[in-house]
């Protein structure tokens, strides 16, 4: 388990997340999907953790891609024309050229991945149309991206509950690591109370937590 997690990790480390959300094969599981099943039957707060931190870093890499199609395209519901995979290689594909990348083992993988999923190609070559209907499908894929980001801060959320089944014997500043993630994530998803709320909490269970206070306004911020 440990050494998918850490490969995933460092992929959503480097901005390169969305490559572990694609099956290697079609039809079948991604490393992701992997990674969060072997994390909630192992029971270990500390994969949970990487599971959700995973989840988090990789959902913003997401909406990012979302973002720019959405300047240049406008809105899209998202689902339409569009699978995930697709939709997600299509973002990929262009790193495919890149000098830093083709060089190095995330190149490999990236080329391999592009291979062995050759059945989303016409999917993709959708998404280079011109015209109006060109136009539709980049703003759907731009739906679809935001609405797998979504989907990755719920299963953040529900990993960090279920970590805390698993805290007996945790250090205050390991459950402070926890309630912060679990905190920020609430706060992304506009839950500013429920969110100031993780945040005392974790700053109780470790004083020295800096970040955590960034969360809170200054007036109810503990000194």
């Amino acid at each position: 388990m440990w050494i998918l997690n850490w490969r995933l990790a460092a992929d959503a480390a480097r901005n390169m997340g969305m490559i572990d959300l694609v099956s290697p094969v079609p039809g079948g599981e991604s490393a992701y999907q992997r990674m969060k099943k072997e994390a909630r039957e192992n029971g270990s707060w500390r994969g949970l953790h990487d599971n959700a931190m995973y989840a988090v870093m990789t959902a913003r890499q997401l909406n990012d891609s979302a973002n720019r199609l959405r300047v240049s395209y406008g809105e899209g519901t998202g689902g339409k024309e569009v699978s995930l995979e697709a939709a997600i290689l299509a973002e990929l594909e262009p790193l495919l050229d890149r000098q830093r990348i083709k060089n190095e083992p995330i190149g490999d993988r990236l080329r391999i991945l592009f291979e062995n999923r050759i059945d989303t190609e016409d999917e993709r070559r959708q998404l280079e149309l011109g015209g109006k209907r060109g136009i539709a499908i980049r703003t759907d894929a731009a739906g679809t991206l935001t609405g797998e980001a979504d989907r990755l801060l719920a299963d953040a959320l529900d990993s960090l509950k279920l970590a805390e089944d698993y805290w007996e014997g945790t250090s205050g500043e390991e459950k402070a690591s926890l309630l912060y993630l679990e905190a920020l994530i609430l706060s992304e998803l506009g839950y500013n109370e429920e969110s100031k709320a993780k945040a005392a909490a974790a700053i109780e269970a470790d004083p020295q937590h800096s970040r955590a206070r960034e969360l809170l306004p200054m007036e109810t911020n503990p000194s």
